[in-house]
């Protein structure tokens, strides 16, 4: 699993942090079995123009497993569906050697839980222009598990 993140400040439970700047994080399973991503600032609203990767890196039949338990980001007006030139955060896994999209989510609606097709997996969050200061950006759990069923809820 691979993530990128590139912003003022990130707070995974795993004792790492991005601060001045840079956000972006590999997270390996060898270090830390399960933790805590957020956007930069959070629970405060996060910087404009921000890019931050956060890429997980299991090891044998590992799998990245990804639950948000809080989702706020910027949304200019209703009604844009993929999420495109929005602040957004966005799943990559990879099938047979291509990086590929897993999912995209904008918005404030909490995201279903996401999980990788094997050891690796890439989260980007992006922010764009200017926003109101009232949103505040995700947080979000991750594991690197071996039970692949995914609950409901």
């Amino acid at each position: 699993l691979l993530l990128w993140h590139q912003s003022a400040q990130v707070s995974p439970v795993a004792g790492l942090s991005a601060r001045n700047g840079s956000c972006d994080q590999v997270i390996m399973s060898n270090s830390s079995k399960n933790g805590t991503i957020t956007s930069p600032n959070y629970p405060n609203s996060y910087p404009p123009s921000t890019r931050c990767n956060y890429h997980f890196q299991g090891e044998g039949k590992e799998r990245v497993q990804i639950k948000f338990t809080d989702f706020d980001l910027y949304m200019p007006h209703e009604g844009i569906k993929e999420c495109e030139n929005v602040d957004s955060v966005i799943g990559f896994i990879t099938i047979k050697g291509q990086r590929e999209r897993l999912d995209n989510f904008c918005g404030s609606q909490l995201p279903n839980q996401i999980m990788s097709n094997e050891h690796r997996m890439t989260v980007i969050f992006q922010s764009f222009g200017s926003r109101p200061p009232s949103v505040k950006g995700f947080r979000a759990i991750y594991q690197f598990v071996t039970n692949f069923g995914i609950p409901s809820g």
